[in-house]
């Protein structure tokens, strides 16, 4: 589980114009590339975007898990981190 789990989140000017970025690469059918220096926030406007806290947290194999299957279904945006390569 992410480290940041529970921890609030600030919608910033520029995690708006990530959501503007996405919405219009989902409308156009578009692939994006965001391309920015490190630490702006790139990976945690990318997990809000797509819910991922949500979705990391659904274990179909756990018992008692905290997230349901009705809380997961229907998304339509995944989050992947490709690693990095030197």
């Amino acid at each position: 589980m992410s480290s940041l789990a529970g921890a609030g989140f600030v919608e910033t000017k520029q995690h708006r114009r990530f959501r503007e970025f996405c919405d219009a690469c989902r409308r156009y059918q578009y692939i994006g590339l965001c391309y920015v220096p490190p630490g702006v926030g790139k990976t945690l406007s990318a997990r809000h975007y797509a819910n991922w806290d949500t979705i990391e947290r659904y274990r179909p194999d756990a018992a008692g898990g905290t997230v349901t299957l009705e809380q997961v279904k229907g998304s339509a945006i995944v989050f992947y981190t490709p690693p990095v390569v030197y």
